[in-house]
């Protein structure tokens, strides 16, 4: 299959996955979880992931985990769509760095998603009773740094799209 038919089947599903994600979260929501998942992902402390759960009751805690259950589909569509996205714009690019380290970035943006699959084994852990700082520890550093790697791979799109216009215009 084409790269860009898959970037197209990649970005349908990434949008539809991440509509069920939201509809989910809004169930998550409260004083102690203002931003749903995302908060018990960042909670960061064993004391703080556990004043989240409970602050849930037994409906929230079915969509916490129908929310990372499905984003184990989610971290497959969207670490495509992205690491596609960045392939597909180094084919327009002039030669240069951003060329070359297309590959590279769309590396760490498949080691973002990985990542996500490993924070979601970690939320699930906690979730059903497993409550270890370490186990809220790695929830937290692999949220981190996933985070901050799709950062960088969305920094690399927004760059490659600038480079692409003044390419253009010229």
């Amino acid at each position: 299959m084409k790269k860009k038919t898959l970037f197209w089947i990649s970005l349908v599903f990434t949008l539809l996955i991440f509509t069920a994600i939201n509809a989910f979260d809004k169930h998550l929501k409260n004083d102690l979880v203002p931003n749903g998942i995302v908060s018990f992902q960042f909670a960061k402390s064993l004391n703080s992931s556990l004043k989240m759960i409970n602050s849930w009751d037994a409906e929230a805690k079915v969509y916490a985990a129908l929310s990372l259950g499905i984003d184990y589909l989610y971290l497959l569509t969207y670490g495509s769509f992205l690491a596609l996205s960045v392939l597909l714009l180094a084919t327009k690019l002039p030669h240069g760095f951003l060329k070359k380290s297309a590959g590279k970035v769309a590396s760490i943006i498949i080691l973002a998603a990985l990542l996500d699959g490993v924070e979601n084994y970690g939320s699930i852990r906690l979730l059903t009773g497993t409550h270890t700082q370490s186990m809220a520890s790695l929830v937290y550093y692999c949220a981190s740094v996933k985070f901050a790697l799709i950062v960088i791979g969305i920094i690399y799109l927004l760059i490659g799209l600038v480079v692409l216009v003044f390419k253009t215009k010229n």
